[in-house]
């Protein structure tokens, strides 16, 4: 039996797998964008299934490993809460501080 677990990729990564620790089953994933989301079914044993999770955030690794029940969402990487973890993606500060500056005169 599966249960059904979204993944939501709170930062851009590259070369991601997410895979069903009991059952090997995986899926690899090139690039996701910061706020994409992935639905995955990995075998359910005992009420719950282990995933793990791994991509590379601007070149270094990130690992993850998590325990779901049915209809849960697994936040990754954990570590990244908000667009300031993310700043390296951007390649022109400049634009970036100009499309914050128009959103706050609004």
């Amino acid at each position: 039996m599966s249960i059904k677990i979204t993944i939501h990729f709170k930062a851009a990564l590259t070369n991601v797998v997410i895979k069903d620790v009991s059952s090997g089953e995986k899926i690899e994933l090139l690039s996701v964008a910061q706020g994409d989301k992935t639905d995955f079914e990995p075998d359910d044993y005992g009420g719950e299934a282990t995933v793990d999770v791994a991509g590379k955030k601007s070149g270094s690794p990130v690992h993850g490993r998590k325990n779901l029940r049915h209809g849960d969402t697994y936040d990754f990487p954990p570590d990244a809460s908000s667009v300031l973890d993310e700043i390296s993606q951007f390649g022109d500060l400049g634009e970036l501080a100009r499309g914050i500056e128009k959103l706050l005169k609004k």
